[in-house]
């Protein structure tokens, strides 16, 4: 005797059904999980120690002034220094993590040759970052440092 198309379906019906729950139960994280059944396969996980990269320019020599001024979106932290000769370049104030609700930033830019002193006001830098109302919250000061010196205001 053929089978018509509907008792295909229906002698099909069981399998599709344990397979569904099957996979339904290998979302479960206990005994009910197929995968688990039989022992749990673990794989040993190697410790990794993860470095943040230092930066190798050098400090700015001195910091000479320090304003934070607000914006609609947070605020914006400008530094200026003196290098130690003319010609500093690359300035970045770069973060380093919050301590005891501080947030210190180290001002940093590759040196002029050091043949070119200059007077200070050709020896000064400007560097600048942008923080927003995230990053100021909880924050009871912020510092720049540099070789010689650190500057520090109030969020």
């Amino acid at each position: 005797m053929a089978l018509v198309g509907n008792d295909r379906a229906i002698r099909r019906a069981p399998l599709v059904a344990g397979v569904l729950a099957v996979s339904l139960l290998a979302g479960c994280g206990g005994k009910l999980n197929p995968l688990n059944w039989f022992g749990q396969r673990t794989k040993p996980v190697a410790a990794v120690s993860i470095t943040l990269p230092s930066d190798p320019r050098p400090l700015i020599a001195t910091i000479t002034a320090l304003r934070l001024e607000r914006v609609p979106s947070g605020a914006i932290l400008t530094a200026t220094g003196q290098g130690a000769a003319v010609g500093s370049w690359q300035a970045d104030l770069v973060v380093l993590p919050v301590q005891d609700g501080a947030l210190t930033l180290e001002f940093r830019a590759w040196p002029g040759p050091a043949a070119v002193a200059g007077s200070p006001r050709t020896r000064e830098v400007t560097a600048g970052v942008s923080l927003s109302a995230k990053d100021l919250a909880g924050l009871s000061r912020i510092v720049v440092q540099g070789a010689e010196n650190a500057q520090s205001v109030r969020p």
